[in-house]
């Protein structure tokens, strides 16, 4: 999505909310990672990585296999128990099924094989998040993503987050992260949403 300068020579964000969301999230992330280098390399961050206003996004912690994906409040559609899915013609094994969801039949992902990782084990707490679509295509208006227990609501500031550079990337991570001592990932939704376009147009 677009980011552009306005008159005061902040930057602000346009398109969707879910995506003005995201780009939120990953600016924090961003200044974040500005001012720790600048504080490891010349001993202070520049007034430029801190200045201005302090952004702030309410997000959801959402537990998976091994730690947690962050995601802004405003993608999240809903949060709905594990239930019965209707079978695919599939060819892959992180297209779980489809969800019959608010009279809409919704395809549900295993994040942790489509990153690469193992799958989950079975567990009593799992659910779905509904996730709003951030790609525009109308075959792809919702999504799921299984999750392995109750999700917890956070307040993100910038002083928040830490990034965490301890191990490599998954497919589909954009970040690995640390916010309130708690291991998270900042996912690649447009990269997740491209792989399931391939899918819903099969």
């Amino acid at each position: 999505m677009p980011i552009c300068a306005n008159e005061t020579g902040r930057v602000s964000f346009t398109g969707s909310p879910e995506q003005l969301a995201i780009n939120l999230v990953e600016t924090i992330v961003q200044k974040q990672k500005e001012a720790t280098y600048e504080t490891e390399n010349y001993g202070v961050a520049s007034q430029e990585s801190t200045a201005g206003q302090n952004p702030s996004i309410d997000c959801l912690l959402v537990p998976i296999r091994d730690g947690h994906l962050i995601l802004p409040n405003a993608s999240i559609a809903e949060i709905i128990p594990f239930s019965h899915l209707l079978t695919t013609n599939a060819r892959v094994d992180w297209i779980l099924g489809r969800l019959d969801w608010r009279n809409t039949l919704v395809p549900a992902v295993c994040y942790e094989l489509l990153n690469g990782s193992a799958p989950p084990a079975p567990n009593a707490d799992a659910r779905f998040i509904v996730v709003n679509s951030i790609s525009g295509n109308n075959d792809l208006a919702f999504y799921a993503i299984l999750v392995q227990g109750i999700r917890r609501l956070v307040h993100l500031q910038e002083d928040d987050i830490q990034t965490n550079d301890t191990k490599a990337l998954g497919n589909l991570e954009k970040s690995l992260v640390r916010v309130n001592d708690i291991d998270a990932v900042i996912p690649d939704l447009e990269k997740l949403e491209s792989e399931m376009v391939v899918f819903v147009r099969n």
